[in-house]
């Protein structure tokens, strides 16, 4: 259109810019229209016809910001017809944002319809607002920019996309549709947030992930990041109710993570009874040995869990399994931590009290090393050899001695555990008291004829 148009005598310009866009309309002899009154039914080109080149950015701005708080359509679009390098504001994005979350559909097609002469920030823009309308579940405004041909570079994009953020929402019907909008449902995030399933276990509720599941999300896809396999992850979390719908789905029950922990094993771990009795119902095998990494048995008896290990042990686990990092059976566990009623029901079940990890170390010296009084009182009670060595050449006593734990050392004498000395017993006690000075142990070890 020529403006002015053909066959019309050209206005006289002002000598100075209008104060604002009414001025500058009478400053044309146009007149002028009020926001309330302008026709909704107008086109962009009536717009540019109407409107004055002359205006202030921050005041157009401002108009913006209010329009699109306002819901006023007609209004954003003479904004932006009229100045269309407004979509390069640094309140645009916000403003889309603004309107995807309050569920505003004509307001974001608006906005984007204008934004498209941004080409450098059009998909990205796109993207901010999807992501707004996913994170405040506004479907409608989510199925609007899924017609979108643009949206299609978004379901490929690396990182967190529109579909993890909505299995972590909880938006079943909006997981649902950007599934099918083309989002790929095995994509990996970054670390802590996976693939959208394992968001939807971490995070979301049961309906979402029996809604990925059923759109074929699959059930074994570890993370790229942390190897945590959906299983894993609900094993963890104590989430029976997606425990088993994984399992129902065709997911491994004896999957491993990069931490050589499997499922059983980390879900006796964290104490989650429901867990344990659903993955051993499943079949899930208790696998003992130091190439398997960290058994749910030991799991169970370090952090206490006494009912989950009657589980294990009804179920075919071995009371001398051993397991990595050291080689050390259950009671090595219990022992570490002090976990008297695990110690007491492996004892019962027939563990070796004498049993050696791979670095000669036996349930009593752990005790000694890590100052548990209590479980090493029950371990000489219940006929622990007293002077267990360590491939360090090191014993019980000389152990509690270099560490400062007074209380074993008296626990220790009082038993009769000889205070050993010269080259062929390795370090003694009496040398590891003075180097690190502990001298109450050093008179308690001189006191007793060291």
């Amino acid at each position: 259109m020529d403006f002015p148009p053909n066959g019309t005598t050209p206005p006289i310009l002002p000598s100075s810019p209008p104060a604002s866009l009414d001025a500058g309309l009478l400053a044309f002899g146009r007149p002028v229209q009020t926001h309330d009154s302008i026709d909704k039914q107008l086109s962009p080109s009536d717009f540019i016809a109407t409107a004055s080149p002359f205006t202030d950015r921050q005041k157009c701005e401002q108009r913006l910001i209010t329009a699109c708080r306002t819901g006023n359509v007609t209004e954003v679009e003479c904004l932006l017809c009229n100045d269309p390098g407004l979509v390069a504001c640094r309140q645009y994005n916000d403003l889309l944002c603004e309107a995807a979350t309050q569920d505003d559909v004509g307001m974001v097609d608006r906005l984007l319809l204008f934004g498209k002469s941004a080409a450098d920030g059009y998909i990205e823009s796109q993207h901010r607002a999807l992501n707004a309308a996913v994170l405040s579940a506004s479907v409608s405004v989510v199925e609007h920019l899924l017609k979108k041909a643009d949206l299609v570079e978004l379901s490929v994009r690396p990182g967190v996309t529109a579909l993890h953020i909505a299995a972590m929402q909880s938006s079943t019907e909006i997981v649902r549709h950007l599934v099918i909008a083309g989002f790929d449902k095995q994509a990996n995030g970054t670390p802590g947030v996976e693939t959208p399933l394992i968001c939807a276990i971490a995070f979301g509720d049961s309906a979402t992930v029996q809604c990925l599941l059923d759109l074929g999300a699959d059930p074994n896809r570890k993370g790229d990041y942390t190897g945590r396999s959906p299983l894993a992850v609900a094993s963890g979390k104590g989430d029976v109710s997606k425990l088993k719908l994984l399992i129902e789905h065709g997911a491994t029950v004896s999957g491993w993570r990069s931490s050589k922990r499997d499922p059983l094993c980390i879900a006796a771990l964290k104490g989650h009874t429901a867990c344990v009795r659903a993955l051993l119902a499943a079949r899930a095998p208790i696998v003992t040995g130091r190439q398997y990494g960290f058994s749910a048995l030991n799991g169970a008896a370090q952090n206490g869990h006494t009912e989950i290990l009657n589980l294990l042990l009804d179920n075919g686990g071995s009371v001398h399994a051993e397991s990595s990092p050291s080689g050390g059976p259950p009671l090595h566990a219990a022992s570490c931590s002090g976990q008297l009623a695990c110690m007491q029901l492996l004892l019962n079940a027939g563990a070796d009290i004498n049993q050696p990890a791979t670095d000669g170390c036996t349930a009593l010296y752990i005790a000694a090393q890590k100052g548990q009084l209590a479980a090493l009182d029950l371990l000489l009670a219940s006929g622990a050899d007293r002077q267990g060595w360590s491939s360090s050449s090191c014993d019980p006593l000389c152990i509690a001695a270099l560490k400062g734990h007074t209380a074993c050392v008296r626990s220790l004498l009082a038993a009769k555990v000889p205070i050993v000395t010269g080259s062929q017993y390795g370090f003694s006690a009496l040398n590891g008291a003075a180097q690190n000075g502990h001298t109450e142990i050093l008179n308690l070890l001189l006191d007793n004829g060291g």
